[in-house]
């Protein structure tokens, strides 16, 4: 099976692997190397996913209600795609599928506080 990407879907790419080149800073390449934080978790990773998130671009396929930006599962895949081949450590299980079925359980007191 031959799956090409649309034109704006190889935006997307180019975009992502282009933001991502700032994301991984000289810094936090540095801070990969420590053996305890070479998958990330380290205070370079947390800024620069802060940032990102910041940023607007974690859980791209996530709801509006959620904070994202209701964008399909194969842009979400290409996102993802992009930022693991950054040499990001993106915790991808955790927002592409934890968090989204975790919110959809919460109380209405405890979302307003999410």
């Amino acid at each position: 099976m031959n799956i090409e990407l649309t034109a704006q879907q190889k935006g997307l790419q180019q975009e992502v692997r282009e933001y991502m080149k700032t994301v991984m800073t000289p810094e936090l390449l540095e801070e990969l190397k420590i053996p305890e934080f070479k998958e990330g978790g380290g205070p370079e990773f947390r800024k620069q996913y802060a940032r990102m998130g910041a940023d607007g671009w974690i859980g791209l396929s996530w709801s509006k209600e959620l904070g994202g930006k209701e964008l399909s599962h194969i842009e979400q895949y290409i996102f993802t795609d992009e930022v693991v081949r950054s040499g990001f450590a993106y915790p991808f299980l955790t927002t592409e599928s934890t968090t989204p079925v975790s919110y959809t359980h919460l109380t209405l007191p405890t979302k307003r506080i999410v």
